[in-house]
């Protein structure tokens, strides 16, 4: 059986509103939507366009979250992203890579347009070593190498003006053959969406252990982090491949290696000395002062204002 493609709906759209009777203004309307969708589809963005919209989804990223500024973990941080950086496919951006922390209990790390990488406390505790720091941030810098996140963003963009012109075609028909045209339109894509995103997933990782190789990190240490992800039925697990499938074809990819860079203690003594470390003390700075700050409200009175718990307060930022 024949699929039935967009490009069809649309022809059989435009055919319902001038069979219907439909206004000029109507089909004049209709014409600007169609224009909007093929736009949207054949949209290109140039690196500066890419940081400056990188820049501007930062800020909103940031707004809902609360960044770890430290000089000595960021720069250590960015010692192994740009050592990584730089044996990979796209060592140069318009305006650098640049690796974030923030505040989060969960597990998490995102490549946002233009070179902006984060990376949670959560998921900065779950890493045991500097060479399974290097798997997630390589794993971010492999989505960055592909353009990921504007491939995604232009998806999104493709997939609201799809679904705002078929709503509007579909709004002015009686036809229910446009109507149900509307409806497989948009669950198709959301398919294929979800299917392009494992795939994402899984050339991010299996990037990530080619540049763990050439920078000399041990990828077995990937295999370990990916372990470490939860499992069952989650927000992540809706829209990323399964670990076991990702396990799969990480060990695939490390037994192409000709030579892999052994494990090196020292590296695993460094992490926990610059990351874990700082994070506990991090921690316990912050529990005294929530403290003094709560002891002081109490010796002034209830009436001072309520004493907000971190803990408390929190994204569920899996995926």
């Amino acid at each position: 059986m024949k699929k039935t493609t967009p490009l069809f709906c649309i022809l059989v759209s435009f055919s319902a509103l001038l069979v219907s009777g439909c206004d000029l203004v109507d089909v004049v309307q209709g014409v600007q939507k169609v224009k909007k969708y093929q736009d949207a589809r054949n949209m290109e963005f140039s690196e500066v366009d890419e940081y400056y919209i990188g820049r501007q989804i930062l800020a909103t990223f940031l707004a809902k979250r609360d960044p770890l500024f430290d000089r000595k973990l960021t720069d250590y941080l960015n010692s192994v992203g740009q050592t990584l950086a730089a044996v990979s496919q796209r060592p140069d951006i318009w305006a650098g890579y640049r690796f974030i922390v923030y505040h989060s209990p969960y597990m998490g790390a995102y490549s946002l347009p233009g070179g902006f990488m984060l990376i949670s406390t959560g998921m900065l505790r779950r890493c045991e070593n500097e060479d399974q720091l290097a798997a997630v941030l390589g794993h971010e810098l492999g989505h960055a190498r592909w353009r990921h996140p504007l491939e995604a963003l232009k998806e999104k963009m493709v997939t609201r003006s799809k679904q705002e012109m078929i709503g509007f075609f579909a709004s002015r028909s009686g036809n229910n053959l446009v109507k149900i045209f509307a409806v497989a339109g948009i669950i198709n894509w959301e398919n294929q969406l979800n299917r392009y995103s494992r795939t994402q997933e899984l050339e991010a990782d299996v990037y990530s252990c080619w540049m763990m190789m050439k920078a000399g990190y041990n990828p077995y240490q990937m295999i370990r982090i990916l372990k470490k992800i939860p499992g069952g039925q989650s927000a992540y697990s809706k829209y990323h491949p399964s670990v076991t499938r990702r396990l799969r074809a990480v060990r695939k990819e490390i037994s192409r290696y000709q030579w892999i860079s052994p494990f090196k203690k020292a590296r695993q003594r460094r992490y926990v000395r610059r990351v874990l470390n700082y994070l506990d003390e991090l921690q316990t700075r912050e529990h005294d002062r929530d403290n003094r700050k709560d002891n002081g409200g109490r010796d002034q009175g209830r009436d001072n204002g309520s004493h907000i718990d971190r803990d408390n307060d929190v994204d569920d930022d899996e995926g």
